[in-house]
């Protein structure tokens, strides 16, 4: 019995450390792979994980999740099936590839297509946690405010709200703006190297391009990555109380993960 618990115990550290591997090769290597099945999705869920089911163990009802701008609620996949059974989620995105939350052995769930700012304006319920990924770098920094304002609202009494996104350092005009978001990419190019010329094309290489592009309301394209500095502002702004700011980097990879920039930030109502 002991010999096969420790055969059982080898074969699993062997398996662990393939995929450790595999995902080293792969990140490196600069190819494009899905993104909810990347070390970055991976790194997301593992928080995920590790908070929700906190939170979840604590409440004696089932918990109302509002997930803002996840098509696919990827984001909750890892949790175990008890602890997913306990989950009303509420699903809003605006667009129409909804196609993971079926999967899910949710207690409740709820798809709402539709522009998220919409959804604010509208939205009468309230709701337990609400949860962002990738979300953020998509949005002008004004609508960043919107986000966290409108968020603290319609959050229950005691209620969490939850960023992971993609963050640059902290900035204070134009000039380190750009400076900021170079940083960012030319380090995210030492585990992508096909993100080699992202700073060259398109007027990139431009600091008026980043500072315009970060107060378009009206481009949803991405790149306008918030900072831990502003974000932990808007929190705050909003009324949050206990905001943490963490890095999530996967560190038996990433060498730096403040630079790698995937950051989790989070408070409470």
């Amino acid at each position: 019995m002991l010999n096969n618990i420790k055969l059982f115990f080898k074969k699993f550290l062997l398996v662990r450390k393939i995929l450790s591997i595999k995902n080293k090769l792969i990140i490196r290597s600069g190819l494009r792979f899905h993104i909810y099945d990347s070390i970055a999705d991976h790194e997301a869920r593992k928080f995920f994980k590790t908070y929700l089911f906190e939170k979840i163990n604590k409440s004696d009802k089932p918990i109302k999740i509002l997930m803002i701008g996840s098509p696919g609620i990827q984001e909750l996949k890892d949790l175990p099936k008890s602890e997913l059974s306990k989950l009303k989620v509420t699903c809003v995105d605006k667009s129409n590839t909804f196609n993971f939350y079926d999967k899910l052995p949710l207690h409740e769930h709820k798809i709402i297509q539709k522009d998220v700012f919409d959804f604010f304006e509208e939205n009468k319920e309230k709701y337990d946690i609400i949860l962002n990924r990738w979300f953020l770098h998509h949005v002008s920094e004004e609508y960043k405010k919107t986000v966290c304002c409108r968020s603290f609202d319609i959050l229950d009494k005691n209620g969490s709200f939850v960023i992971i996104d993609w963050f640059i350092n902290n900035w204070k005009n134009k000039t380190d703006l750009f400076e900021m978001t170079k940083q960012f990419y030319d380090y995210r190019i030492k585990y992508f190297p096909h993100q080699k010329n992202k700073m060259h094309t398109k007027g990139r290489d431009k600091v008026s391009y980043w500072w315009d592009l970060i107060n378009d309301n009206k481009d949803f394209s991405g790149g306008k990555h918030p900072s831990r500095n502003k974000i932990e502002e808007y929190m705050i702004e909003a009324g949050f109380i206990n905001v943490t700011i963490e890095d999530i980097g996967d560190k038996k990879i990433i060498d730096n993960p403040f630079l790698w920039g995937h950051v989790a930030a989070y408070a409470e109502k």
